[in-house]
């Protein structure tokens, strides 16, 4: 997704933000001496996973720790890409997706939308698990694939659809951070939090999508 006029608005208004119109795997190649990062945008394996690959090369180069914090780990997309623009991704990375497929807990189809909904702006994969298939799987495979003198640790904290907090086992704050987020990592009371909030999310979306086909619905009939 491209940025709203009032967030380069804003851009334009403080000195705290720089702003690089790239995409992320362009502006990752474009920047250096980074302490942290956040991956927060497509939800998919291809972007997050050549992300991390990017992420730990520049660390490399610039003898830095890998610290990121990738969000969306969780339900929906910690086995399913979603895609805000799949015309991006490479046909070989991209699953069948579909624009009108809603994702319901403990349901792996898509279920379709009420044919009044308009286009949505983001599609998700038409199937959930497999190779190459969302967030978590794509962090799982670069922590998977081999590199010397690099170990790398995972903190998945449930919760706002899911934080992973990755980081290098070598950098000299792990232990620190390690003691800092243990306990968050796959925290019952958080889960459970989440399933409560989800559920509810849900409800409410359920409720707007029946207003939106009640609006149209009278609409047809004033017609």
């Amino acid at each position: 997704a491209s940025p709203s006029p009032s967030f380069l608005q804003w851009v334009e208004s403080t000195d705290s933000v720089q702003h690089i119109g790239l995409t992320s795997h362009d502006a990752i190649t474009a920047t250096t001496d980074i302490d942290a990062w956040i991956i927060d945008g497509d939800y998919n394996w291809y972007s997050v996973y050549n992300d991390l690959v990017l992420i730990e090369a520049q660390s490399q180069r610039n003898a830095r720790p890998l610290l990121a914090f990738v969000h969306h780990i969780g339900w929906p997309c910690a086995r399913r890409d979603l895609y805000f623009a799949p015309e991006r991704i490479p046909a070989a990375f991209r699953h069948d997706h579909d624009f009108h497929g809603l994702v319901l807990p403990g349901n792996t189809a898509l279920v379709p939308r009420p044919p009044e909904s308009a286009r949505q702006c983001f599609a998700f994969s038409s199937y959930e698990g497999g190779p190459r298939n969302g967030v978590l799987t794509a962090i799982e495979d670069f922590i998977g694939e081999p590199t010397p003198g690099r170990e790398f640790c995972l903190a998945e904290v449930p919760g706002l659809f899911g934080l992973g907090i990755l980081f290098d086992v070598a950098a000299p704050w792990s232990s620190a951070m390690a003691d800092l987020v243990a306990p968050f990592h796959c925290n019952k009371l958080l889960a459970t939090l989440e399933t409560s909030r989800l559920a509810t999310y849900l409800r409410v979306r359920e409720h707007r999508e029946a207003e939106r086909s009640d609006t149209h619905d009278r609409g047809q009939s004033a017609g």
